[in-house]
């Protein structure tokens, strides 16, 4: 037998191999004696991370004899993942990380011969190197307590946050920049504004931030803070689960959000990594997925109930009046804004 470091010299040899073959990779750890089928999905936790295992992982990947080991993080602990020898399978990420990850060619390609589903999707919404798993906007959540003296816009939020009311999660932290620069009468064309107002707030000793989505949805459940910047899905789900809390689309307009799907280049299962995108695309699962996570379908035949749709989704005037950050102006100065809230803020 060679010695550890040949064998895992050979492993990995064996296993971009087998990559390289279109997917095979499952074979090559097969013959080391590992599980042939199995995915790693990376994801966000709470209310979505339950539902992809109730609706995808638990459904039709458990059918198709794949199991499923979700990675659950931040979304710059996903990043940062990215860049391991063997990354995940099967990452989701914001469209704004996904774009710009893109450009440097982190992930495969997505054609219809992986994702049979891929024709389903929206028109606008298709990319070549993911598929938009679904939809939501940035708003205003507060405490159910506050019934007729919750935030209704940024700009009272933000002044709420001036007195150390509001709180806010790293997992948003460009978009917590862009709802400051919304609050300040700004357009998202230079977040300098944004920047400006949470530098201010810092300076005061007003900025109170959260590791995370989970953490800020129980400080304002438990009245820590009054109010924060969420997801409307996210938020959504704390409400069907029973917590206090209560959503607001801001005056300004909520800011579009979408998550991506990906499959990194270095994934050791591409070929059924792209069989977990097709099953994200199932009709059955997008709309179950906005019935439990709150998020809006991308695939264009889903009817989602009344009440369901007017609890998670957004009128004709408020998805007239979302604010779109820029693909590109993000590729620009995103990383310098994310350095900044990690470095300066935090």
């Amino acid at each position: 037998m060679p010695p550890l470091p040949e064998r895992r010299a050979l492993l990995r040899a064996a296993v971009a191999g087998a990559a390289l073959l279109g997917g095979a990779g499952r074979h090559a750890r097969a013959a080391f004696g590992q599980p042939p089928r199995s995915l790693t999905v990376a994801a966000w936790d709470g209310p979505y991370a339950a539902a992809l295992k109730q609706l995808v992982d638990d459904g039709p990947m458990k059918a198709a004899g794949i199991a499923i080991r979700q990675e659950l993080d931040t979304e710059t602990m996903r990043l940062a993942a990215l860049g391991r020898p063997v990354p995940p399978d099967v990452v989701l990420l914001s469209d704004l990380e996904a774009y710009q990850l893109s450009l440097r060619q982190a992930f495969r390609p997505v054609t219809t011969e992986g994702v049979a589903r891929l024709p389903q999707v929206a028109p606008g919404l298709r990319t070549p190197y993911g598929i938009p798993q679904g939809q939501t906007g940035v708003v205003v959540v507060s405490h159910a307590a506050m019934e007729g003296r919750r935030p209704d816009s940024f700009a009272t939020l933000f002044a709420a946050a001036a007195q150390g009311r509001a709180g806010f999660s790293s997992d948003l932290a460009i978009y917590n920049i862009a709802a400051a620069t919304l609050a300040r009468g700004r357009p998202l064309n230079d977040l300098e504004p944004g920047r400006l107002a949470l530098a201010e707030l810092k300076k005061a000793g007003k900025l109170r931030v959260y590791p995370d989505n989970e953490a800020l949805g129980q400080a304002v459940a438990t009245g820590e803070v009054e109010a924060g910047l969420m997801w409307r899905s996210r938020a959504y789900a704390w409400e069907r689960a029973g917590r206090p809390v209560r959503n607001l689309v801001p005056v300004e307009g909520a800011i579009a959000f979408m998550v991506m799907g990906c499959v990194p280049v270095a994934a050791a299962e591409p070929g059924d990594a792209m069989q977990y995108l097709n099953a994200l695309l199932s009709p059955e699962v997008q709309a179950r997925m906005a019935e439990q996570a709150g998020l809006s379908p991308t695939i264009s035949n889903v009817r989602l109930p009344d009440e369901v749709w007017r609890a998670m989704g957004f009128t004709t005037v408020q998805r007239r009046a979302l604010h779109v950050l820029g693909l590109s102006l993000m590729t620009r100065i995103g990383p310098q804004l994310r350095t900044f809230w990690d470095k300066e803020l935090l």
